[in-house]
């Protein structure tokens, strides 16, 4: 059905930013203007953050990457139709189709990434949201420079991605980079 009625429409939007860190904010410069990341730190040893991963202005140049990536709406349209007709094993099947293949997208679009940075497989991903990053306020920068209403996604009132099936994620490079909460 996914494939006969074509209901996937992956598209993403990306790209690598100059960086520099300023006390616990990334400060990203595009198209002549500063768009600031703050980050949280932990509060507890060893108390990182993810600006750790970046260098400041003094110490040199530095590059982040955002992404964007959407199964986009027609697969979330009938995911919908589904759970309001109760049939939640048809719903659940498609539903859970569709977060794979997403974080699959998500996935590969971070393995280019790294490939076009020549990085290997060093580095990470990072969701607002989740753990490291929490909060959804810094969809809003994200969505500035990478303008991803141009893929069809746009950020609800509550800063959630409309469509559903949709990921966005900031990219760290440092060989360092791993998972953790704030």
């Amino acid at each position: 059905r996914i494939l006969s009625e074509q209901l996937l429409e992956a598209k993403v939007c990306y790209g690598w930013f100059p960086c520099h860190r300023d006390g616990e904010s990334l400060i990203v410069a595009h198209d002549n203007k500063q768009h600031t990341f703050s980050l949280p730190r932990q509060q507890r040893e060893p108390g990182r953050s993810l600006v750790d991963f970046f260098r400041t202005e003094q110490n040199g140049k530095d590059y982040v990457g955002f992404f964007v990536a959407t199964l986009g709406g027609k697969l979330a349209e009938i995911c919908q139709k589904l759970y309001a007709a109760d049939k939640y094993h048809e719903y659940l099947l498609l539903h859970g189709f569709g977060v794979e293949a997403v974080e699959a997208l998500a996935q590969y679009t971070h393995n280019f990434m790294r490939e076009e940075l020549q990085i290997g497989k060093t580095g990470q991903r990072y969701s607002f949201g989740y753990s490291a990053c929490p909060d959804l306020e810094l969809q809003k920068p994200l969505f500035s420079l990478l303008r991803p209403g141009e893929i069809g996604v746009r950020l609800s009132s509550s800063l959630e991605m409309v469509p559903e099936l949709s990921v966005s994620a900031l990219v760290v490079h440092h060989p360092q980079a791993n998972y953790f909460a704030v």
